[in-house]
């Protein structure tokens, strides 16, 4: 592959934890949590800051280290490594041993950068190398030895900087990794002295993952039905698999004001003829886009799909409150159940009715699920056999939430100006925050190509405007 000419690397280094022979060994064993994600592509995600002060670099990165080496003290596997086990009958580990570090690259880019940071469809290939390369797998006896994570900071000389994080998501989940660099942002911005005096004796990661109870030994058993055919990301190759040398993808950030979710809630509610239906901002939001990718495959002619096709809907429930025993909300590691919604071809894919008919699904899936007085986890066991059965062709889904908050991470500089979480350039899942300069609205991240992309922003914008009760 040709050298990118759009970034310059200035430096590369290995951060570990301060002070490192203070940091004890640490291992911990995979709930059955994790399991399922040990085939899962890694989260990929780039934050945007205004920054136009950029001759300060030079002050930027020791402080950015410094900061960083603090925070690895707190959360140890991001240091560490997923030791994953190629002749033995051994479940894989999340281990931290001395030594041990966090992969990191300063670079500089002369790419646009206000362009990068816009809402409107944008070439996916300028985003790769924003992202730091995935470090090498190495192997110990009879193991390979999987880095978990790695950072990019790139400097655009006279406007900003944009900080690229790949994490592998035996990690922990969305809200675990967030709640990760939320800690790194915020010791950085009050300066590695003043983060020490107040953080002392404090704990801002829980990893003790025997906090997740499995009385019916569902991590053996998920191990057991994943071990003779996993697919392990593949670090020997950078960024796989989000490399896409021309795959035609653009990515683009849809918003909805307040006014626009008010206005899904209200129509859905009106057209329904079911009583007692679960609306919300997120599931209004689901449905909307859920249909609108839908019916942008029939405009372009994508395929010609029967009226019978099963759809799917795949989202992430958050289980830390809703477990027994809870588990603490600063847990570090995976805590999240799917939600695996079918519907069919000619339900979505009819006019306003489609979007009400996702609606009123997605709406008693997720109730469902939340309020199944036999517990939240009564599917556990069938999880990996449910998301199998999906298929991959006919599937749409979401990945964040509302409550994440991700444009809370100042580092100092400020809050970010944009967020893209490029994990969605390999599948097909939009990504859901809050909305950065919309008071209650919401931000959608969606990644397609090129023709399709058009189709949608066409059948998104019209339906809204058209959208009358």
């Amino acid at each position: 592959m040709a050298p990118n000419l759009r970034v310059k690397v200035l430096e590369q280094c290995k951060v570990s934890p301060s002070p490192p022979d203070s940091m004890a060994e640490l291992t911990i064993p995979l709930s059955f949590f994790d399991m399922s994600w040990l085939s899962f592509q890694m989260l990929q995600m780039v934050l945007f800051y205004d920054f136009p002060h950029i001759m300060l670099e030079t002050n930027i990165i020791p402080d950015l280290k410094s900061s960083l080496s603090l925070f690895l003290k707190h959360y140890l596997p991001f240091a560490g490594n997923l030791i994953y086990p190629t002749n033995s009958p051994n479940k894989p580990i999340l281990r931290y041993i001395q030594g041990d570090s966090i992969h990191v690259t300063f670079a500089e880019s002369n790419q646009d950068f206000h362009y990068l940071k816009g809402n409107q469809p944008r070439n996916a290939d300028d985003f790769f190398p924003l992202l730091p390369q995935s470090p090498q797998i190495s192997k110990e006896s009879d193991a390979k030895v999987i880095p978990l994570a790695a950072i990019q900071v790139t400097f655009f000389p006279g406007s900003g900087l944009s900080i690229g994080l790949i994490g592998h998501h035996i990690l922990g989940d969305g809200i675990a990794i967030l709640n990760g660099v939320k800690a790194w942002s915020s010791m950085h911005k009050l300066g590695t002295e003043k983060a020490n005096k107040l953080l002392a004796g404090k704990c801002l990661a829980i990893l003790d993952r025997s906090l997740i109870s499995d009385k019916d030994g569902l991590a053996e058993k998920h191990w057991n039905k994943m071990k003779n055919n996993i697919r392990l990301i593949n670090f020997d190759q950078p960024n796989n698999p989000l490399i896409s040398n021309g795959n035609n993808k653009v990515l683009a950030t849809f918003v909805l004001e307040k006014i626009d979710l008010e206005k899904l809630k209200n129509f859905v509610v009106q057209k329904s003829r079911k009583k007692d239906i679960y609306v919300s901002s997120f599931t209004v939001t689901c449905a909307y886009f859920w249909t609108c990718f839908v019916k942008s495959g029939i405009s372009i002619g994508e395929e010609i799909v029967d009226n019978n096709t099963d759809e799917y809907f795949i989202a992430a429930i958050d289980c830390r409150s809703r477990v027994k025993p809870r588990v603490p909300e600063n847990y570090f590691g995976n805590c999240i159940a799917p939600c695996i919604i079918k519907s069919n071809h000619e339900l979505l894919a009819s006019n306003e009715e489609g979007f009400v008919n996702a609606a009123i699904i997605i709406g008693d899936a997720l109730s469902k699920k939340v309020q199944n007085e036999k517990g939240l986890l009564e599917d556990a066991k069938s999880w990996l056999s449910n998301i199998e059965s999906v298929k991959m062709g006919r599937f749409f889904g979401v990945t964040g939430s509302p409550k994440m908050e991700i444009y809370e991470l100042d580092y100092g500089w400020g809050k970010p100006e944009k967020v893209e979480i490029l994990s969605i350039l390999s599948n097909q899942t939009m990504s859901l925050n809050k909305a950065r300069r919309s008071e209650g609205g919401l931000e959608v991240g969606l990644a397609l190509p090129k023709t399709k992309m058009e189709a949608f922003e066409k059948i998104f914008n019209n339906g809204l405007m058209n959208m009358k009760f």
